[in-house]
């Protein structure tokens, strides 16, 4: 049985491209929104010697995902989904671009993991700008197991706060955060599978979108994701920041007669027995995190 590869978004750019690569070896499932570009995409392939075919579908209306994911097993083996469809700043409003790059990725990643089986590999394109966008809304992303058109909406407030020309740069930074946590939060249920999930998070590409984005701001944010790391970015696991760490001696002059000796029972894992440590005012193993109730790591 031949191996399928679906490519969402793939009438062009990054999608197309990747039509071209996997098309070596696969039979190609291509989708997008619009059905003229994606014709002529199609034939670009065939020509090519490719075994190409085309399905037009909306990845932010599910049951057009639903279709596609239906599709796929007719033309053999799905073994690769890559997801490129996705809006930039300037090609929608706040609200569709959640919906497409938000809520479309849920759908598709919902969809196709009934498909996920040994040695299935799902790719998600994100973006370097989901790394910028501060701190993450995780809870309001949690809400796509259940809902993804509520998490859209929550998102939204988000953006409705800023003012309007700012909204879409917000709502696609959020989108493609979102993208990232999703595939890192599906990782265990692909993995259990045998199947992995992912996300790639490119910066500035010369493509259509690419060009479009050019003179609003992504050359000045490639620059700043390529520029050089200050040492408060570096990694915490550097192995020369870890070696200074572990030579550094504490400076006592600062909390004076605040440092005691700890004993050897002050943390239940020196009792070896299995039995309780002790414990605090609040009935909780001193030394241990405590997880409160409505708070969330």
């Amino acid at each position: 049985m031949t191996d399928v590869a679906v490519i969402t978004g793939g009438a062009g750019g990054m999608g197309l491209a990747t039509a071209q690569i996997l098309g070596g070896d696969h039979t190609i499932l291509l989708s997008d929104v619009k059905e003229g570009r994606l014709d002529r995409a199609v034939e670009d392939l065939r020509v090519l010697g490719i075994d190409c075919h085309g399905a037009v579908c909306d990845v932010a209306d599910r049951e057009s995902v639903r279709k596609l994911d239906e599709r796929a097993p007719g033309l053999g083996r799905v073994t690769s989904v890559v997801h490129t469809a996705g809006l930039s700043p300037r090609m929608g409003s706040a609200r569709r671009i959640l919906d497409v790059n938000a809520v479309g990725t849920a759908y598709v990643v919902d969809a196709f993991m009934a498909l996920a089986k040994e040695g299935f590999a799902l790719v998600n394109v994100a973006s370097s700008a989901g790394h910028m966008s501060g701190p993450k809304p995780k809870r309001t992303f949690a809400l796509a197991e259940s809902d993804p058109d509520h998490m859209a909406r929550r998102l939204h407030s988000i953006c409705r706060a800023l003012p309007g020309k700012h909204r879409p740069d917000v709502a696609y930074m959020l989108s493609k955060s979102f993208v990232i946590w999703c595939s890192r939060d599906r990782a265990e249920t692909f993995g259990a599978r045998g199947a992995r999930i992912l996300s790639v998070s490119p910066g500035s590409i010369d493509t259509e979108m690419g060009r479009l984005e050019a003179d609003s701001g992504s050359r000045e944010l490639a620059a700043r994701c390529a520029g050089p790391i200050r040492p408060d970015q570096r990694d915490r696991r550097d192995p020369g920041i870890l070696r200074r760490r572990q030579t550094r001696l504490p400076d006592r002059r600062r909390h004076p007669g605040r440092r005691r000796r700890r004993r050897k029972d002050d943390h239940p894992r020196h009792l070896g027995n299995g039995a309780p440590g002790p414990l605090t005012a609040n009935g909780t193993d001193r030394g241990l995190p405590v997880d409160r109730p409505g708070v969330s790591s």
